[in-house]
């Protein structure tokens, strides 16, 4: 069962921590933040992970080394997400080398978040994703992928073509 944070304020008021991609999967649609702590929902193989049907949703934190067996992150029209944050190793099953191929089928898509301000990605993780694809996030000021420090440490992303697509409009 996910477990409800108690005694927060603001944005925690309404969030959950999970351990399994079933327990993400049946959160309530209201959910206001997803914690992940880390080396947890690597559970069992779940072919994608979804968070379009948190419309509520303000930030998303996974902590290091989890969803190992996932093949797609899909954050799509999450009008309030203000902030994904994703710790190191996770969503990969490569670590700790380059990977071999690029694998197409394995996605991050984030898009129509207009909200979304922050995205931080910690080394190794996506590595062997073959899309990184963001796409209408007008509000985005900060993308942090691997490591600052050393990039030859981190693999994010090794194959991806990087897309990182302006939303149109009278603003244009």
């Amino acid at each position: 069962v996910a477990k409800p944070l108690v005694n927060c304020v603001g944005a925690f008021a309404q969030s959950v921590e999970v351990s399994t991609v079933a327990q993400l999967k049946t959160l309530p649609s209201n959910t206001r933040g997803i914690i992940v702590p880390s080396n947890t929902c690597n559970d069992a193989v779940s072919y994608w992970v979804s968070l379009n049907q948190f419309s509520k949703l303000v930030f998303l934190r996974v902590g290091n080394d989890c969803f190992g067996q996932v093949a797609q992150l899909v954050i799509t029209n999450v009008p309030t997400l203000k902030s994904v944050e994703i710790g190191s190793d996770s969503f990969t099953e490569v670590k700790h080398t380059w990977p071999a191929k690029k694998d197409t089928n394995r996605k991050f898509l984030l898009t129509d978040c207009a909200a979304v301000e922050s995205l931080t990605i910690g080394p190794g993780s996506f590595a062997d994703f073959g899309v990184f694809k963001l796409e209408r996030v007008s509000s985005l000021k900060t993308i942090a992928i691997g490591s600052m420090t050393t990039f030859y440490e981190s693999y994010n992303f090794f194959h991806a073509k990087f897309e990182l697509q302006r939303s149109g409009g009278a603003e244009g």
